[in-house]
């Protein structure tokens, strides 16, 4: 090889690249180790007991809310077929009611996962 020295742009390039492989491989570490993102809800309830009972609750919750929005929407169709209640308005009504689900699955979904960290946290 020849003995000539790399240019300093393409050496500070080069330590960037390898920097950021070293820290790719270290975040990638962390976030195998974490059972809370690699394990699915299924097999961390079978290690905690304590999540199977916070998804227990919430699958009761669940199944309330969307009750609730079935009957809502027999009611709304009833309305709509004597024209009391028009499609824009039904529409608006069930685009609020997937969105309350949605809401309301997204905070269930990170208190299963506070409740996870802290369970894991404590096992170690």
């Amino acid at each position: 090889m020849s003995g000539a020295k790399l240019p300093k742009w393409a050496q500070f390039v080069s330590l960037g690249l390898v920097f950021s492989l070293v820290l790719l491989v270290v975040v990638m570490n962390v976030k195998r180790d974490d059972p809370c993102t690699t394990m699915s809800a299924q097999e961390l309830i079978a290690f905690y007991p304590e999540l199977d009972e916070l998804a227990r609750k919430h699958r009761l919750e669940t199944d309330k809310l969307l009750t609730l929005h079935r009957t809502q929407d027999v009611l709304i169709n009833l309305k709509m077929s004597s024209e009391q209640v028009d499609p824009e308005q039904a529409l608006q009504i069930s685009m609020r009611q997937v969105n309350d689900l949605a809401a309301m699955r997204k905070a269930q979904m990170a208190e299963f996962d506070a409740l996870c960290r802290e369970l894991v946290k404590g096992a170690w």
